[in-house]
């Protein structure tokens, strides 16, 4: 089998506390594997408990976040941790239903907790899931049906194993399907060295259809050179630096976006009313410095 030889030795793979999943599922929402893994280790010995984690302040949480982006992600976990505590004894639930409940916890990431903290498996369909499933089974042109989450997810629950596969517990087939979209299955796929490229509807068609791409217009033109989020991430980071002292407002622009003019002060003061209005960011001095809120 595949994964038994070529599965990546990853940290939350570990262990079954639903806690340190719970932690390493929030992060990988939106950021790589290589750029997680230190991130995961930091966290945990900061904050090893539920508990740890429920009596942190914002800015605690923030300052811990550092090089992961979306930021907001820190200060969901902190809200989790003490919607745990407080609903749940400080034992984080192994359910989808009430793990669903929790701030920035989604079906996705309900599911993958209670498969990876029980062994009990649960359909699971992230990006790379959604990429293997839908090559293999539907090819490069698949049916509108699998466009929504509850048909990509009834396509991986008719599709997954309910036993054990050549001594592989069902449950690591979410984690099989993921390594195999982010090792072979990629985006380019090297569906040379692919194991199903025989079963596979999307072979070879695929690897024609992914070289003729072009930038549709929407990505080839954009008003800034980057998007929003990557100057709020900027923001964020200068902030850090400074911590604990505020950040005056006429220092942000200039570190954030090169050749800042005086005209860009609008988009820069929404920017930080943004961040304000988030909670990942206070006023100070009449609104003309920010710092991490306590």
């Amino acid at each position: 089998m595949w994964f038994t030889r070529h599965q990546r030795d990853l940290p939350w793979r570990r262990t079954r506390d639903p806690y340190a999943i719970l932690v390493s599922e929030i992060m990988l929402q939106q950021t790589q594997v290589d750029r997680v893994i230190p991130a995961y280790d930091a966290w945990l010995r900061r904050y090893p408990t539920v508990r740890h984690l429920a009596r942190a302040t914002p800015r605690d949480v923030l300052l811990a976040w550092e090089g992961m982006g979306y930021n907001r992600r820190a200060l969901y976990l902190r809200r989790a941790a003490q919607e745990i505590l407080a609903r749940f004894g400080g034992r984080v639930p192994t359910s989808v239903e009430d793990l669903e409940t929790l701030p920035g916890v989604g079906r996705y990431t309900a599911a993958a907790v209670v498969t990876f903290a029980t062994g009990q498996p649960h359909p699971l369909a992230d990006t790379n899931v959604r990429r293997v499933t839908t090559r293999i089974f539907a090819g490069t042109r698949p049916p509108k049906s699998l466009a929504t989450e509850r048909g990509l997810l009834r396509l991986v629950q008719d599709t997954m194993p309910t036993r054990a596969v050549l001594s592989t517990p069902a449950s690591h087939w979410g984690h099989a399907l993921m390594d195999f979209g982010a090792l072979v299955c990629r985006a380019r796929p090297r569906c040379g060295v692919c194991p199903v490229q025989t079963y596979c509807r999307a072979y070879p068609a695929v690897l024609s259809s992914r070289a003729s791409r072009r930038p549709s217009t929407r990505e080839a033109r954009s008003a800034r050179p980057q998007p929003d989020r990557m100057y709020r991430g900027r923001i964020l980071q200068l902030v850090r630096e400074r911590d604990p002292h505020p950040v005056p407002a006429r220092d942000i622009g200039p570190r954030v976006f090169p050749g800042f003019s005086p005209s860009d002060r609008p988009w820069l003061f929404f920017l930080l009313s943004r961040l304000v209005r988030e909670r990942l960011l206070t006023w100070e001095e009449g609104k003309r410095a920010v710092r991490f809120p306590t």
